[in-house]
């Protein structure tokens, strides 16, 4: 399944679950393509035609698709006896937003990564980045530096 959704005809599918996750929308709902039962076969069609989603999309492939995204994207789930271990225990420090636009320099390392590692490696990288960016302070006057361990490949720069 990973080769048959790893191509560019899947990107804007991408780009609109991300769009649409970052309003909040829920699974179920992005499943139903945020519209009621009886409008998805209209929804889909508008997609496909303004969106420029794949033309033999239907119901039962985008279904897959959002299966294949949520593995490429797993959440963070702790229960609550769970306690965090980590940066810090109060959690974010800011709502910052990984750049998405053709413009991107993340968007261009990306695409650069694709012929080198697979999509769900890229995938991993880009929620460890997110997840850092997030703990990081906007001001640390008041709070102190935040100091942290990156372990791994990592370039300076």
């Amino acid at each position: 399944m990973d080769k048959f959704f790893s191509g560019n005809v899947y990107k804007p599918c991408e780009a609109w679950i991300g769009t649409k996750l970052d309003e909040g929308a829920q699974w179920d709902s992005i499943r139903a393509l945020c519209v009621s039962e009886e409008c998805f076969a209209e929804a889909l069609d508008d997609l496909i035609e303004n969106e420029l989603w794949p033309e033999d999309l239907d119901r039962e492939t985008w279904n897959e698709y959002v299966d294949y995204y949520i593995e490429l994207h797993p959440a963070l789930k702790l229960g609550d006896e769970e306690g965090i271990v980590g940066i810090d225990k109060e959690g974010l420090y800011n709502n910052f937003k990984i750049p998405s636009g053709v413009a991107s320099t993340w968007e261009r390392y990306k695409s650069s990564l694709t012929d080198s590692i697979g999509v769900a490696s890229i995938g991993k990288i880009e929620k460890s980045c997110h997840w850092i960016l997030n703990h990081l302070k906007e001001e640390t006057r008041t709070y102190g530096p935040v100091k942290g361990l990156v372990t791994g490949s990592v370039q300076s720069g």
